[in-house]
């Protein structure tokens, strides 16, 4: 097993706040390129959407990296039947991890749909 993978050291980039803990002000350049863009006046469909999609989907994915719980995984790959030692071993999100997505009426279907659509890749 590669030791870099062993116990992966995940942090997001966000800005101090007197919100308390459970407040996180992320602080990310791709993610406020696409507010910018999705907030500019000349904006759009079908830009819009695709803005909110991408957002929630980098959001989503900061989220499962810094919250979900993790597990150590031995997952053989589909070099196995030739190589019985090709196993990818290492720390990977919980797939028994449990989700509540809600869709809100006034932000729409978009976010919670994009983030269903992603974390149902990974969980079961």
């Amino acid at each position: 097993m590669d030791s870099q993978y062993k116990q992966l050291n995940y942090k997001i980039n966000a800005r101090e706040h007197a919100y308390g803990e459970n407040v996180h002000l992320v602080s990310d350049p791709f993610c406020l390129s696409l507010l910018a863009n999705l907030c500019n006046e000349k904006c759009e469909q079908p830009l819009f959407n695709q803005y909110i999609r991408y957002l929630y989907h980098n959001l989503g994915l900061l989220a499962a990296n810094q919250f979900f719980p993790r597990i150590h995984a031995q997952v053989p790959t589909r070099m196995a039947k030739q190589h019985p030692e090709a196993v990818f071993e290492g720390e990977i999100l919980d797939p028994n991890q449990k989700v509540i997505l809600v869709a809100l009426a006034r932000a729409g279907t978009i976010p919670s749909n994009t983030l269903m659509e992603m974390y149902t890749t990974i969980m079961d």
